[in-house]
Parts: C-alpha cells; structure tokens; sequence
C-alpha cells in the first residue's frame, strides 16, 4: 500500500494547508469590506479565497478516497489472516470456543478495527497536520495570543488519554459481552427443534437477554464517562479560553500601533488579525476535539483487536504437516499401544486409558459401546485431529 499512502499523505498535506488559509482570507475579506472598505482588496481577497476553497475541496477529496482503499485493504488482510490462522488450530481451539464466538471475531471484531483504521487513521493525520499549520498562521498573526490558547491544552490532552484507556477496557467487554450473546443465538438457532422439542424457547431467551444484559451495562458505564469527558473538553475549557483570548486580545488591539519598535518584540493586534485569529482558535479546537475523539476510537479498535491479534499469533498445540502425508506403501496394520487420551475442555475425565487395539491387514473390527466411550475419539486419534496424551 506504498503507493496508495504517499498520494493520500501528499493530498492531506495539500488539503490542510488549503484549510488553515482560509481563516487568514476570511480576516483580510472582512478587513477589506468593513474596515478599509478597499472595493479591490475584497474581490483580490475573495477570489483567493474561492481558490482554495477549490483546492482544498479537491485534495481532501483524494484523501478520504484514498484512505477508504486503504481501510479496505487493511480489513481483507487482517480477515485472511485470522481465518488462515484459525485452519490451522487444533481441533481442540473449536471444542473450547464456540462457534458463535469465532463468527463474532470475524465479522464485529474485523469490522471495527477496519473501520477505525479506514475513517480514524485519516481523520488523525488531517487533525495533526491542520494543528500544525494552524500554529503557524497564530504564530504569525500574535505569538502572545497563540501561547495563551494553549493553556487549556494539556487538561484536555490528559483527560482525553484517560477516557481513551477507559474505553479501551469497556471495549474489549463489550465485544467479549457481545461475542458471548451471539455464541448462544448461534447455539439456540443451529438446534431450533431440540429447543422446541424440550419448550426450552423461555429458557433460551433468557439467556440470550443476560448476554445481551451485560453488553448493555458497558454501554450505561460508557455512557457516564462519556458525559464527564464531553461537558469538560468538548464545551467548558474550550469557551473559557475563548473567553481569556478575547480579553487579552481586546487589550493588544488598543495598543499603540509602535508598540515593539524599539526592537522589542511587536505587541499591536489589528482588528482584522484578531478577527482572523479567533477564526484559527476555531478550527484548532475543533482540531484537538477531534484528536481526542480518534484517540477514543483507536483506543476502542485496539480493545476489539486484542483478541483477533492473539488468535492470529496463535499458535496450534498439535502443529500439523504442510503437505498431507502420502506413504510410498500401505499395508493397512493399524496400532495403538497403552493409548492414554483426554479432552482440553474435561482434563479430568480420561476417555481412553491404556487402550490396546491392533487392527490386522484384511481384518474388520467393530468399535462398540455405550455413548461416550470413546469410539468416535479413537478414529480422531487415528486421523490425525488429536495427539495422545
């Protein structure tokens, strides 16, 4: 995917430098109409400001396209590997985990982690290289005032770190919660005529709504955190520093105009330049908002992953050849000598202890007993699907 990042980190480069413009232009335009009421300046200003408009339109649209390829790419991958990786457990992984489990990992899981990958990862770069950009132009405009918005900048950094741990566990239960309630609806549907043979549909229900019942509890959980975090980053601190701008900028635009020029650093703010520059606290809030909100969403994705990355390292107890086995001759002697077996999911139950059985070429033998005792376990053995313990 070289080739598809480097057009789509060349077009957010373009697209945030378009965009951080923007708010200058809108500064010079007011300045021109209102202010210097400068006819020729407006419509100059005016149609800078249509152009990049135009080419910030055209870049961000290749870059969110971009990323959507991406996204896309990165989800198929990340779905081939953690089915290739399931091929080749042993058949003991698929009696301890249900099936509705393994389904949930493939789809919900997958799901969620590409499209953190696909919408979040772009989102993210555009945030940074925006805040960047949009430093700068506040540098340039008033270095006083740019300091001073930054103020509220790690509370919010903090907060914002605290509430994406937080949810990073609630993910991981959440999609544990869910795996679970789609394991039972699995189980319940797959087996839909026993369920009613034995009128077990109350009891099913049941079960199906305490699954579901904790997939909803993270949800109240997320909830509560989420009001705290969002009444604090999202509206409070962002308006006090508003405010606190707004103030101090007031007192830098009633500065004499020759303030700084003793060589001393300049300390006049025109009307224009803070018009313009409440317009960059705008969008550098908006910016870090959207930072804090992304470092929520991957901390989310991470929490679905968690468990498709530990399946895809996994590696299978009993390894299993490359190629099948194809023996240059087969006589047909089958063995087995003092064969001890038990399942992962009952170690303490053996089913097979100290078996003796040896199956002569040209002979048939019936493997007879009472349900669970062993007999579909002994041609497992043979076949190659469990190893003797």
């Amino acid at each position: 995917d070289w080739a598809h990042l480097i057009f789509a980190y060349t077009s957010l480069v373009i697209a945030a430098a378009g965009e951080s413009s923007v708010p200058l232009l809108y500064g010079k335009v007011i300045d021109a109409i209102v202010i210097g009421k400068d006819t020729d300046a407006f419509v100059r200003y005016m149609i800078l400001l249509v152009c990049a408009a135009f080419v910030t339109g055209i870049f961000t649209g290749f870059r969110g396209s971009t990323f959507i390829v991406i996204g896309g790419r990165f989800g198929v991958r990340l779905r081939q590997r953690l089915f290739d990786s399931l091929l080749q457990q042993e058949a003991d992984f698929f009696g301890a985990v249900k099936t509705g489990d393994i389904t949930s990992r493939l789809s919900a899981d997958c799901e969620k982690v590409s499209d953190q990958v696909q919408l979040n990862v772009n989102v993210f770069l555009r945030s940074v290289i925006q805040v960047l950009f949009t430093f700068g132009f506040m540098v340039f405009l008033s270095w006083r005032l740019a300091i001073t918005c930054f103020i509220v900048v790690p509370a919010i950094v903090v907060l914002s770190k605290i509430f994406g741990d937080f949810m990073r566990a609630l993910t991981k239960d959440s999609q544990e919660a869910l795996a679970n309630a789609n394991s039972t609806a699995e189980e319940v549907i797959s087996s839909m005529n026993t369920v009613r043979a034995f009128a077990a549909e109350g009891e099913d229900s049941r079960r199906y709504q305490r699954g579901i019942g904790k997939y909803l509890l993270c949800q109240w959980r997320v909830a509560r955190l989420y009001f705290f975090y969002s009444s604090l980053t999202f509206t409070f601190l962002p308006y006090c520093t508003y405010c606190i701008v707004l103030f101090y900028g007031a007192q830098l635009t009633q500065t004499p105009a020759q303030c700084g020029h003793d060589g001393q650093p300049q300390c006049h703010l025109s009307a224009s330049s803070l018009v313009s520059f409440v317009f960059y606290m705008q969008s550098l809030f908006a910016a870090f908002t959207s930072l804090g909100q992304i470092y929520t969403g991957l901390a989310q994705a991470v929490g679905a992953a968690d468990k498709v990355i530990q399946w895809i390292e996994r590696r299978p107890v009993l390894s299993r050849p490359r190629a099948p086995l194809v023996p240059v001759t087969c006589k047909g002697d089958v063995k087995m000598v003092g064969v001890v077996f038990r399942y992962t999911m009952r170690p303490e139950q053996r089913v097979l202890n100290k078996l003796e059985l040896h199956a002569r070429p040209g002979e048939v033998l019936a493997l007879c007993g009472p349900s669970g005792g062993g007999k579909s376990s002994c041609i497992s053995l043979l076949e190659g699907f469990y190893a003797p313990t």
